[in-house]
């Protein structure tokens, strides 16, 4: 039986690098996009089925993933990958900012493996990914992104109090940390960077392969920072 994996915003950078990690091994996908055209997109893939949900949305969320469960009869991964980053010091940053950042970075993965997490529980097995970020776990590198790391910062928090009552469930909740990844849209906002510094899609893919595979059941409360030289 082929194992099954939810991935969200699997049509981004990181989303579509995750698929190949994962087709590679055999793994059934079941992903969550914005839009018909990436919908579209990614049905060229061998192994893909995408649906538009917005994640924001408990209950859309909730019948997503209770859907791949009626579909497979399991959930093996939850890869959650949907997010956002914004600028903004605390003087610049109001609640409504707050709200957005939180809704975008925490809540779409808080709803998403609320459910997952119930179905793992029931056949004593999961994994799952959470994406931080560098300003999340170094103030240092937080400044002028205070939303943004908070909602990000939460995400690690979160992974711990799963990681102890997944405990007895042989369910693992990892979390990677990437510093700036080599995307288009980075490079262009950041012309003058030196690229080979940053971490690509592919690196940071391969990653979390592993910490979704069986192989990552020694591991308890895994924390992988993936920074380059960034």
């Amino acid at each position: 039986m082929h194992r099954v994996a939810i991935i969200t915003g699997a049509a981004g950078n990181l989303g579509t690098a995750v698929i190949d990690q994962f087709i590679h091994h055999g793994i059934v996908i079941e992903g969550t996009v914005m839009n018909q055209q990436d919908r579209d997109d990614l049905s060229l893939r061998n192994g893909v089925q995408a649906e538009i949900v917005d994640l924001t949305d408990e209950v859309a969320a909730q019948q997503f993933v209770d859907g791949v469960q009626e579909r497979h009869k399991r959930i093996d991964a939850c890869v959650c990958l949907v997010g956002g980053f914004a600028m903004g010091t605390l003087n610049d940053t109001d609640e409504e900012a707050l709200q957005h950042m939180f809704k975008l970075n925490f809540m779409t993965a808080y709803n998403t493996l609320r459910p997952a997490f119930a179905h793992m529980k029931q056949r004593n097995f999961g994994r799952i990914v959470l994406v931080a970020a560098k300003p999340a776990l170094e103030p240092e590198a937080a400044g002028g992104t205070l939303a943004y790391a908070l909602a990000k910062g939460q995400l690690v928090n979160l992974a711990k109090i799963l990681n102890e009552e997944g405990r007895p469930h042989n369910i693992v909740t990892g979390v990677v940390v990437p510093s700036i990844i080599d995307t288009p849209a980075n490079r262009q906002a950041m012309p003058n960077a030196n690229f080979e510094d940053w971490v690509t899609p592919t690196a940071i893919a391969k990653q979390i392969g592993h910490l979704c595979s069986t192989n990552s059941v020694a591991l308890r409360e895994p924390l992988l920072k993936i920074y380059g030289n960034a």
